[in-house]
């Protein structure tokens, strides 16, 4: 698996490049002011190396407060509450790679392997195959109801959604091909639903994925080309934007965007208990807002390692980065 992701990696900014250069052909329109910064800078963060990861791709919080990481080489690791350093998971099947992991409302652990979804229903003491086992599962959802989305990387995958803990899966949107068989991206909340794949405009689904719109809004903006680093919805509704132009924002469900930072962006991630929104940048730092993606700010230093795979938001409040060679975390000032 490792080399199937040292290849996308090396492939990544002959892609931008084309992106970039499909830029110029978007239709052109007047770009509306960006939001202002705050005047006040804050302190920045600064990041610390976490021990015992030797990487991660993306992170889940367990009922009891464990935070989970799926490690490409390890499989899925853990840290407890206030823990020094990460660990295996115990009961993880050896041999497995972890690439994108999830916990349901009922507490069960979902976790996409390169092989197919597996299951733990005891907090990961034991696991039970639960589908897709013909392609790799980049992205992992669940929704407040419990239905499963699973994000499935190679030719003919697509969207899967399951209603019944993975026993059975539904296709709802796909199946990709050649150019789009590289899923970047899946963001719930509630029935809405956010899919992006490398080679296509992101799309957007207000019924859990029974019906889909394309996002045609963003070529609207100046600098658009045609694909997302990542989509999500706010806990207010607002749609988020990253691409390697800038932040834009919607508030009107999509049919328009207005874009609120210039600079390459590439992960967003929400506090719904805040209200809090980050945004990691093209120099490995975090911006913040507080406003619903209306303003950002600078609050994190860049951090000095490989490219982040993923970013997220630990029960204390701390940012945590999954990157090749670790995972980081905030650290105060």
């Amino acid at each position: 698996m490792r080399r199937s992701f040292d290849s996308f990696q090396i492939l990544l900014p002959t892609l931008m490049l084309s992106l970039a250069a499909c830029a110029s052909d978007a239709p052109t329109a007047s770009r509306a002011p960006l939001s202002a910064v705050d005047a006040a800078p804050v302190p920045l963060q600064h990041w610390m190396p976490m021990p015992g990861a030797a990487g991660a791709f993306d992170f889940a919080v367990t009922a009891d407060g464990r935070l989970l990481a799926a490690a490409e080489t390890e499989g899925l690791l853990t840290l407890a509450a206030n823990g020094p350093r990460w660990q295996p998971l115990a009961g993880w099947p050896a041999g497995t790679s972890a690439v994108s992991v999830a916990v349901a409302p009922d507490g069960a652990i979902y976790v996409g392997t390169d092989t197919g979804v597996v299951r733990s229903h005891d907090g990961g003491a034991h696991w039970v195959p639960a589908g897709l086992t013909q392609w790799m599962i980049t992205q992992l959802e669940v929704d407040p109801h419990g239905s499963v989305y699973a994000g499935a990387t190679g030719n003919e995958g697509g969207l899967f959604r399951s209603d019944d803990g993975g026993l059975r899966w539904t296709l709802k949107y796909g199946p990709l091909g050649r150019r789009d068989g590289i899923v970047k991206y899946v963001s719930v909340r509630k029935g809405d639903i956010v899919f992006g794949s490398y080679a296509q405009t992101p799309m957007y689904s207000r019924d859990a994925g029974d019906s889909w719109e394309p996002l045609w809004s963003l070529w609207e903006l100046p600098e658009w080309a045609g694909h997302a680093e990542h989509v999500i919805e706010t806990s207010e509704g607002s749609l988020l934007v990253a691409w390697f132009m800038g932040i834009a924002r919607s508030e009107d469900g999509g049919l328009s965007f207005r874009q609120v930072h210039d600079g390459f962006a590439s992960r967003l991630v929400h506090d719904a208990a805040t209200g809090t929104t980050y945004a990691l940048t093209g120099d490995r730092a975090v911006l913040r807002s507080t406003d619903d993606g209306r303003t950002w700010q600078p609050y994190a230093a860049p951090v000095q390692s490989d490219l982040p795979e993923t970013i997220a938001i630990a029960p204390d409040g701390r940012l945590l980065l999954g990157v090749w060679d670790g995972v980081w975390q905030t650290a105060g000032r």
